[in-house]
């Protein structure tokens, strides 16, 4: 995950990099779907500061169930907070 200071503090933005070693463009998808509903359960909660997300995925990832993909989310976020 990259983060980067949006110039507008009250504007959170969300990107995905999903290359093609990830799987098929079906996979690809599904994987993409998956984490921004996660990321907008955060976002949702409060849980995600203002700020412009660059989320890169490895192949691995499309095998992860729900609460593990859940789980890498949630500690990307909490490296990215903290980190000045």
């Amino acid at each position: 995950m990259i983060v980067s200071p949006h110039a507008d503090p009250e504007v959170t933005r969300v990107a995905y990099a999903i290359a093609r070693p990830v799987g098929t463009a079906v996979r690809r998808n599904r994987l993409r779907r998956r984490l921004r509903d996660d990321v907008a359960t955060f976002d949702r909660l409060g849980l995600l500061p203002a700020s412009a997300y660059l989320l890169i995925c490895r192949p691995d990832a499309v095998n992860l169930d729900h609460s593990a993909l859940v789980s890498c989310v949630d500690g990307l976020l909490k490296r990215a907070v903290a980190v000045p």
